[in-house]
């Protein structure tokens, strides 16, 4: 049985450290006015003020002169954070529904904030911002497996709040992310194999929609709304609060193990490697998720850093992975760590990388596993960019989030086997200009492989037809949503849904 390890380092930190080394450092002052200081990136990770702006409990409205404001301004992207005029700090639903009355009357542009992590920056605004972050109540009901969760709620507390109690959330795995925007994007995580995604385990939410009416949606409540929720994206009402079924883990042994391979193999081992591990990764138990991390290495090596979570234990999880058909005599998993769930979690999946630098995303999906000759013309192009140009990962689906039908939930991609993100970072080597050349010629060599939809919960702001890409056949639908509950367009930014 594989022997327990210290913990080691999160994955970000390692896959950054390697795309640093071959493409130079971070360069912070050179994106311009749309940054706001450095003193607020570094405020970032730092523990919010309290403001004396209003009595304590009261809706809270920090105008851009106040001196903390910069301190509520920080993104994931920081580079596209904006010094929103006034930020309605919500700590209830009756202050979102104060705040919303507000920014109707003064007539206000406006964005709304769960965790700050859209990619595209569409939680931000320089004119009026709903934050949600202080909505970050968890309370469960009698029953011990339904949970109402602040909109605000980062994923790290609802994962480990959850596994307390032997529970799987169905979410993803960055720990500073809201559960807001994740869920109303869908939600791919360790657990889509075995529970589906997080919109799955939604059975209510509680809503302003576009006109300023509370409401509830559920299957039973405003149903059309509530499908919308599932994966429309959030630009048809304002969600302040969730409630999610959870799932049991198995009562025997409520055991976990996270895992790590990581190997460096010269370029024809490397297509076969990639093709042999989408496979196994496709096809092996659905308690197994796992996902792939390729970086190209100097000399037409290819780097893989494979990362997985199984529910299950340890005889369980060696029993699995002895069917990867590894084809490379002796490779073994070089860190396995076995424990209840929460432990897991907490020491070796849900660690905060730290790091804010910008980066431009995109994604894909591919409908199957690739064939070798595929593999050969992916990683033929990515060894050929400049080293540290793209960062490559496949993560795998199926299982039981491909259950539902396309058109079950909002999310449509349910027949996908993986879920690719490209990343491409702004270095001293690689200007903005060259990060967004460099994912282009990925894009190119990936296209004959994969479906032409895209995961609206990695905002690509120059997606050319986002409707087709992230909603596919939904999206009209979505838009009758949209016409009955936003009539006025109140929710809306560079990609949102359109009024019909």
């Amino acid at each position: 049985m594989p022997k327990k390890q210290a913990p080691r380092p999160h994955r970000r930190d390692v896959l950054r450290a390697l795309l640093a080394a071959s493409a130079g450092s971070v360069i912070a002052g050179t994106l311009g006015s749309s940054v706001i200081n450095q003193s607020a990136q570094a405020a970032s990770t730092q523990p919010l003020p309290t403001l004396s702006v209003l009595p304590s409990g009261n809706l809270q409205i920090i105008e851009s002169i106040n001196q903390d404001a910069a301190y509520y301004a920080q993104g994931f992207q920081f580079h596209l954070q904006k010094l929103p005029k006034f930020r309605y700090l919500c700590r209830s639903h009756a202050h979102v529904e104060q705040a919303f009355a507000d920014i109707q009357a003064r007539g206000l542009r406006f964005a709304v904030r769960s965790g700050g992590h859209c990619f595209a920056g569409h939680s931000q605004s320089d004119s009026a911002v709903i934050d949600l972050r202080e909505l970050n109540h968890i309370e469960f009901d009698g029953d011990g497996i339904h949970v109402r969760v602040g909109a605000g709620v980062q994923l790290v507390d609802l994962h480990l709040e959850a596994a307390q109690r032997n529970l799987v959330v169905a979410a993803g795995w960055c720990p500073s992310v809201g559960v807001g925007g994740h869920c109303l994007g869908g939600g791919v995580g360790y657990a889509a194999r075995a529970y589906g995604l997080l919109c799955d385990q939604l059975v209510s939410a509680q809503v302003i929609d576009g006109m300023g009416n509370a409401l509830t949606a559920s299957s039973s409540e405003n149903p059309d709304l509530f499908w919308a929720l599932k994966g429309g994206g959030g630009s048809i009402a304002l969600v302040s609060e969730f409630t999610f079924v959870l799932a049991p883990i198995a009562p025997s042994p409520q055991q976990a193990t996270s895992f790590e391979l990581a190997v460096k193999l010269p370029f024809e081992q490397a297509v076969e490697f990639f093709a042999q591990w989408q496979t196994w990764a496709h096809q092996t138990d659905p308690r197994l998720t796992s996902q792939c991390n390729v970086i190209p290495y100097p000399g037409k090596n290819v780097f893989f850093v494979i990362n997985g979570q199984m529910l299950a234990g340890a005889a369980d999880f060696l029993a699995q992975f002895k069917t990867f058909p590894l084809g490379i005599a002796h490779l073994e998993p070089s860190k396995v760590f076995i424990g209840s769930l929460r432990a897991i979690l907490e020491e070796h999946i849900l660690k905060d990388p730290g790091h804010y630098f910008p980066t431009k995303y995109q994604s894909a999906f591919c409908a199957a596993p690739m064939e070798s000759s595929a593999c050969r013309v992916l990683l033929g192009q990515l060894t050929d960019l400049p080293l540290g140009s793209v960062n490559l990962m496949f993560e795998a689906l199926g299982g039981a989030a491909a259950t539902p039908t396309i058109d079950d939930t909002a999310y449509p991609h349910r027949d996908a086997a993986f879920l690719v993100q490209l990343a491409s970072s702004i270095t001293e080597k690689q200007d903005s200009t060259a990060a967004h050349a460099a994912l282009a010629s990925m894009q190119q060599a990936l296209r004959p492989f994969v479906t032409g939809g895209a995961y609206v919960n990695y905002r690509d702001p120059d997606l050319r037809d986002f409707a087709q890409a992230y909603w596919g056949d939904n999206y009209p639908r979505l838009q009758a949503v949209k016409a009955k509950y936003d009539p006025q367009n109140m929710f809306r930014h560079a990609q949102s849904i359109a009024l019909p």
